[in-house]
């Protein structure tokens, strides 16, 4: 039936996800600007996040924008 279709996809949606995550952390491990903008992103969708907060601030030190880091973690 269409619960028995719809569970591989959700597997193979969960399988991609993760593939997904992999990508960016190896993207924003290896490119500092792609860090911040990957970080920055997330912080605009998750302004009152701490740990967002954090490591968007850091990655935003490691490009040299220490004015914007410091706005951030304030």
């Amino acid at each position: 039936g269409a619960d028995a279709e719809a569970k591989p996809r959700s597997k193979e949606a969960a399988e991609a996800a993760k593939q997904r995550e992999a990508e960016a952390q190896a993207l924003i491990r290896d490119d500092p600007i792609a860090a911040a903008a990957y970080w920055g992103s997330l912080h605009d969708a998750k302004p009152g996040d701490p740990e967002t907060a954090l490591a968007y601030g850091e990655a935003l030190r490691q490009i040299g924008s220490l004015d914007k880091a410091e706005t951030v973690l304030e």
